[in-house]
């Protein structure tokens, strides 16, 4: 499942070009209240990276996600158009989770991802044709027909049921975990296609190593929590809020991507145990860093991050302007010069 790469031969795309195209559009805050917050190392690095064009390398990939961009639920036209993305994509998101565990499907190009959850099922017959409904059906698979005709009353999201007669209606921390769904999943599955185009020779072979160290950064069963799953009450693995889980998943993060060209040798050194909050917060922050100039470098738009589960986050951290970061209390217990990205000697 988590092994298709994006690649020149993402679905909906006859061919691709070679582009470097910058993209950085997609790099802004929204005043839907439902909006999952940052988490603040990972946004300080998409807004700290080197965006110069020059970097991109000369032949990059198509832009493609595996799930929709969480922004279309956000910057749709009109609420209405937000509203039936919403709509259709939980309609289809149980096929569509089926299918990339079940069989290697391909990246989406965005435009198909807009087409497609912008359908309207009463009007299929009369904006699409056939060879339209069948091409959408190779690429989406079956569900497309399902959000077309076979429209169930209530649709299942991890363990939470949810109504369709009228989506205006929904709650927005039910909203708020439908888009930071769609975050997590972008973000390893991109994570996943950027370390396959950097050391391809670990993915060299089915039942790879590699696949295993990638599942040890997100809590859980990835297989299971794509769609079966409770959603977790506290945030867990890189967005964590306790100090010794934080230390665990940096350092599992920090050994992923060791092995990729240009890892800084100052962020070489493992964190012992006893790091301090503030020194794994700079560890994450550059590895955050790094892993955002990367994926820019290589693809030639902005990655989909992590954010923070829909909640009130409590615990040595503190929320200041939507973002993730350290409580005053614990940087009035270190001095500033613990605050410069550099990982503590062991």
């Amino acid at each position: 499942m988590l092994t298709t790469i994006c690649s020149d031969n993402s679905a909906g795309s006859k061919k691709a070009k070679t582009s470097t195209t910058l993209n950085v559009d997609l790099l802004q805050d929204f005043d839907d209240p439902a909006f999952p917050a940052h988490i603040y190392s990972w946004h300080t690095a998409l807004t700290d990276i080197n965006k110069d064009p020059k970097r991109i390398r000369a032949s990059v990939p198509k832009i493609t996600y595996f799930f929709p961009h969480p922004v279309l639920f956000m910057r749709g036209e009109s609420s209405e158009w937000r509203q039936r993305y919403l709509w259709n994509w939980l309609v289809a998101q149980a096929g569509w989770i089926t299918r990339l565990a079940a069989l290697d499907a391909s990246p989406i190009i965005p435009h198909l991802w807009r087409n497609y959850l912008n359908t309207i099922p009463d009007c299929i017959s009369i904006s699409f044709s056939g060879n339209q409904i069948h091409e959408a059906a190779d690429i989406f698979g079956p569900e497309f027909v399902k959000v077309q005709h076979d429209v169930p009353s209530h649709v299942q999201f991890r363990d939470i049921t949810i109504g369709l007669a009228d989506l205006t209606t929904i709650d927005l921390a039910t909203k708020g975990k439908i888009l930071w769904d769609l975050y997590k999943h972008n973000f390893c599955f991109e994570l996943v296609a950027l370390d396959h185009l950097l050391v391809p020779a670990l993915w060299s072979n089915v039942e790879s190593e590699r696949l295993d160290q990638v599942r040890q950064i997100f809590p859980g069963d990835l297989e299971i929590t794509m769609f079966a799953e409770p959603f977790p009450v506290k945030d867990q693995g890189l967005a964590s809020l306790e100090p010794q889980m934080k230390l665990e998943y940096v350092e599992r993060f920090q050994m992923l991507l060791a092995s990729w060209s240009g890892f800084p040798l100052d962020l070489g050194t493992s964190l012992p145990l006893s790091a301090s909050p503030v020194c794994v917060w700079a560890v994450e922050k550059l590895l955050a860093l790094f892993y955002v100039q990367s994926f820019f470098d290589n693809f030639s738009h902005l990655p989909i991050v992590l954010h923070l589960i829909p909640k009130n986050p409590h615990s040595i951290y503190s929320l200041g302007d939507n973002c993730l970061i350290p409580s005053s209390s614990t940087l009035s217990s270190a001095s500033s010069s613990a605050l410069p990205p550099c990982p503590p000697q062991a």
